[in-house]
C-alpha cells in the first residue's frame, strides 16, 4: 500500500482573468487546445501500470525471477 499525490490539472478552456504585469491591467484568457481535465478517472489505471512496471523491474534487480525464460518446444 502507498499513497500518491496528484497534481490539478494546469490547464483549462475556460475563460479566466490573470493579471498583466507589464500593463497592470486585467484581462482574459483561455488555454486553446485539447486538454483533458478530468484525470481523476485515468490516474488509477496509470498507476496501476506504472506499478506493475516497477516491481517487475525490482523483481528482477532482486533476481526473484530469471531475465531470459526459456521454454522447450513441446511446451509451446
Amino acid at each position: 500500500m502507498f499513497r500518491i499525490a496528484v497534481k490539478p490539472t494546469s490547464s483549462t478552456p475556460l475563460e479566466q482573468q490573470t493579471l498583466n504585469l507589464e500593463t497592470g491591467s486585467v484581462e482574459n484568457f483561455s488555454v486553446k487546445g485539447r486538454h483533458d481535465l478530468c484525470i481523476a478517472l485515468r490516474v488509477p489505471v496509470v498507476l496501476e501500470a506504472v506499478t506493475a512496471f516497477v516491481l517487475a523491474d525490482l523483481l528482477l534487480l532482486e533476481q526473484k525471477f530469471p531475465r531470459v525464460i526459456t521454454y522447450s518446444r513441446s511446451r509451446l
